[in-house]
């Protein structure tokens, strides 16, 4: 009893402590992690706040007494520290570029037209994000962009921990060792995909479905309880909808669970198949139709697995690109190695979902090998390893020596998370980013766009700088027709792109110098770190 009482007072100690720590490091200046300042004021007092939180957590793990409220407490504090600081500190998600660039031109042809158009917008081959993107903003009669695109993230964080607690509380039956899984879980992600994006809506209705088929209900009932049916068909709905690998991940994982015999009878793999078959030949034929050559091609290439960066499509890449590529495969390995100790322990603590998880980090391995997202496919099969990878590195906590070890390694690897999530500073976009982006979709109708954030639509191509070059005065390339016009933005954030990738300082300074004084482009637009050039083009 003392022990508990002394194991508790340090716990709230250490979270008084991260709060404080916390409110410190806030009055940074950015949140911008990198190789040079991680362990610089004031990201250390960042680093040592989310190490306090975790240390007062580990106290609370190692409890005999339930503390479900204290930890649920402290687990929407990391939550708001991991996912809301860069927000405070007028930085931005990562995932901001692609809500403004890419998803919201899809959500805005829905809004215009009532309808879909899976040729001209690839991503309305699975249009569930969109519609439901467009819901949100007809129901709060105004356009929820700029909210989602900066605060979506967390609030997805938030979301996802429901479905996430209900499939640990099923699988985990200490009812502290569970909210350990949860942390391991979301620090363990580096993945800018469970943010209010595509990916993220379908890894959450993924979840909803684990977390329906582990339960004790379905168990007992076989699946076969009316309830459960229309709420797996509801699930497996939104999903085939929503996002293709993770309907395609689902499936397997439905497959797997089916194998390993937690899953009784093959009702429901079958209805996972005509869903996802269905929607994918008939739904997504567009997509379908020009995807499956390529797919086809590329499926099962093992000789092409280890390569090194799952970022990027070969070339030269710069330093500052690399280095990240490097802690996050060093992290995403420390992970792992977490998980093999984990599965070591469970032939000592031997648990009835202990094979079943393993099936499941098999359909990440599936999923990897398959290389279904070409060059993302590492980064994929990692997401889909994280519930396998929390499961089992909560096995650790059995005994003191490997709860020393997993504790460590957690607070190793918190700066290891926030480089490996936020390092790839060409991820990042301030707010005058957004502003000329807001420019463009303001004032103009069509054109070439390079630089800045990327615009994905009809009438729009981006052209990537590095493959443009000088010719009649003229920034040309390959794609470049001149019958629309062309838009250059110019500043801050392309500059550190450059360098990020190319490892190349000179070159954006020198091409805004020549772009300054070059009688084909006029500047259109300027802002404190972003200017636009102009140039008419053939119409």
């Amino acid at each position: 009893m003392k022990n508990e009482t002394l194991l508790l007072s340090f716990s709230k100690l250490f979270g008084i402590l991260a709060l404080v720590l916390w409110g410190f490091s806030l009055a940074g200046s950015t949140f911008s992690p990198d190789t040079e300042n991680i362990l610089k004021p004031p990201l250390l007092l960042f680093v040592l706040a989310v190490a306090s939180l975790c240390m007062g957590s580990a106290f609370l793990w190692k409890m005999r007494t339930p503390q479900t409220r204290l930890l649920c407490l402290y687990t929407f504090i990391m939550l708001i520290m991991l996912w809301l600081s860069p927000v405070i500190l007028q930085s931005s998600p990562v995932s901001a570029q692609w809500t403004y660039g890419i998803y919201y031109p899809n959500t805005q042809f829905i809004s215009q037209t009532g309808g879909i158009d899976p040729a001209a917008y690839t991503f309305h081959n699975w249009p569930g994000f969109f519609i439901l993107d467009y819901s949100l903003s007809a129901a709060s009669g105004t356009s929820c962009l700029d909210f989602l695109a900066f605060y979506g993230p967390f609030l997805m964080q938030i979301l996802m921990f429901v479905p996430l607690y209900c499939l640990f509380k099923n699988i985990i039956p200490n009812p502290n060792h569970r909210f350990a899984a949860i942390w391991v879980f979301y620090l363990a992600n580096w993945v800018a995909q469970i943010y209010f994006v595509p990916q993220g809506v379908g890894v959450f209705f993924l979840i909803c479905l684990l977390a329906l088929i582990t339960s004790p209900g379905f168990s007992l009932a076989q699946g076969n309880a009316v309830s459960h049916r229309v709420v797996v068909i509801l699930v497996l709905a939104a999903l085939t909808v929503t996002h293709l690998l993770t309907s395609v991940a689902a499936l397997l994982c439905v497959a797997a669970l089916i194998l390993s015999r937690l899953v009784k009878g093959f009702n429901l793999g079958i209805l996972a198949v005509v869903m996802v078959g269905c929607w994918t030949i008939y739904g997504a034929a567009t997509q379908f139709d020009s995807q499956l050559p390529e797919f086809v091609n590329r499926a099962f290439e093992l000789e092409n697995l280890f390569q090194f960066s799952s970022a990027g499509s070969g070339g030269e890449a710069g330093a500052a690109f690399l280095q990240i590529s490097q802690v996050r495969f060093i992290f995403s390995g420390l992970f792992a190695g977490l998980a093999v100790l984990g599965v070591l322990l469970s032939l000592k603590y031997r648990h009835r979902f202990d094979f079943p998880l393993l099936a499941l980090e098999g359909v990440a391995a599936v999923i990897l090998c398959s290389m279904l997202y070409g060059s993302e496919f590492w980064t994929r099969a990692f997401l889909f390893s994280l519930v396998p990878i929390a499961y089992f590195t909560v096995k650790l906590l059995r005994n003191r020596l490997s709860t020393l070890i997993m504790v460590a390694v957690l607070l190793v690897a918190i700066p290891g998370h926030l480089l490996a999530h936020y390092g790839a500073v060409s991820d990042m976009v301030s707010r005058f980013d957004v502003s000329a982006w807001q420019y463009l979709e303001n004032y103009t109708q069509r054109g070439y766009i390079s630089g800045g954030i990327s615009y994905i639509k009809p009438d729009y191509l981006n052209l990537s700088l590095k493959k443009l070059s000088w010719q009649d005065g003229l920034l040309v390339g390959q794609d470049y027709t001149g019958r629309y016009p062309q838009y250059l933005q110019i500043g801050k954030s392309t500059d550190v792109d450059w360098v990020y990738y190319y490892g190349d300082s000179q070159y954006v300074p020198a091409l805004e110098t020549v772009l300054e004084d070059s009688p084909g482009y006029g500047l259109i637009y300027q802002n404190r770190e972003m200017n636009i050039y102009f140039n008419q083009g053939a119409n």
